[in-house]
């Protein structure tokens, strides 16, 4: 019975870790991107070109973000 639950407790791990690690980078990137955007407006206000630039960078990070999350998926699908 024991052997019977640690290998049921391997597998399950096993399972929830292959999609929660690139889960949690898409998470986390995105939640950088915020945070970079979000002082950028605070520091530099809306009119000002290093903020535009700041925004485009925050929006690269916020499009690999959702490229992480959609890995995630289809692994937590198989």
């Amino acid at each position: 019975m024991i052997k019977a639950y640690f290998g049921g407790l391997q597998v399950s791990l096993g399972q929830i870790l292959l999609h929660g690690i690139p889960e949690f980078f898409g998470f986390f990137v995105a939640a950088m991107a915020g945070g970079i955007m979000s002082v950028a407006l605070i520091r530099h206000g809306f009119n000002d070109r290093r903020t535009l630039r700041v925004l485009k960078d925050s929006l690269i990070l916020f499009i690999i973000s959702i490229g992480f999350i959609i890995i995630a998926a289809f692994i937590e699908t198989i």
